[in-house]
């Protein structure tokens, strides 16, 4: 489980230096995923998969279905550390994600999310304003759900 956040600077390269005590967590083969709001999502090979059989699932006779599919898989990459515990993010992965070089690491349970440090705190300022409404929106919306 990953919880918490960090304050990273990527290197001239475009790589982040995954914290030590995450490492054990990224040790075998991950993906990393332009997601939702304009961050990258970093899943271990198993989460990854759980988030990709619905997506797999969909029809190919739906052109909304071929969508989703291109964006998820095409916005997706197998990834491995380096014997230094970096990890090399491509510039397409960064210019689609809007980082340049202040970035921050958000633990979001099952994943880590990789943010322009700018963009998640103005975020974060508009967030931390919303939240206890967003709390009850989203406990009224399981209570219809379930």
């Amino acid at each position: 489980m990953f919880v918490s956040e960090t304050q990273h600077t990527l290197d001239d390269k475009g790589r982040l230096v995954l914290p030590a005590k995450l490492r054990k967590d990224f040790l075998n083969d991950f993906y990393a995923l332009i997601d939702f709001d304009h961050c990258i999502s970093l899943y271990s090979e198993e989460e990854y998969q759980k988030r990709a059989e619905p997506i797999m699932s969909l029809s190919t006779f739906s052109s909304d279905a071929r969508k989703l599919k291109r964006l998820f898989f095409g916005n997706s990459m197998r990834c491995k550390l380096d014997g230094n515990g970096r990890l090399l993010l491509p510039k397409v992965f960064l210019d689609k994600a809007h980082i340049d070089k202040e970035v921050i690491l958000v633990g979001v349970w099952d994943h880590l999310e990789l943010w322009d440090a700018k963009t998640y705190k103005d975020n974060e300022l508009k967030d931390d304003d919303d939240y206890e409404a967003l709390a009850q929106k989203m406990s009224d919306e399981g209570k219809r759900n379930g």
